[in-house]
């Protein structure tokens, strides 16, 4: 997250503390995974998963401090 900015940080500064998340992005493609050119497995694996890892590591102990924590993949 601050690697790209710190998105997060702008909306709990925004909006205020952030109880919940889903991580409801991804990306596909309909390719056979033979033909799948390597920038574009690179870029499915970092929306689909270092985002929601990243997201939940960032997030997660904000959310434990405030008593509770929940998230959705």
């Amino acid at each position: 997250m601050r690697a790209e900015g710190g998105k997060a940080d702008f909306v709990a500064a925004d909006l205020g503390d952030i109880d919940v998340l889903i991580n409801n992005a991804a990306l596909y493609t309909f390719a056979p995974t033979p033909q799948v050119p390597a920038e574009d497995f690179d870029q499915i694996h970092d929306v689909n998963v270092k985002a929601p890892f990243y997201l939940v590591a960032d997030l997660a102990p904000g959310m434990v401090q405030r008593g509770g924590a929940r998230s959705s993949t």
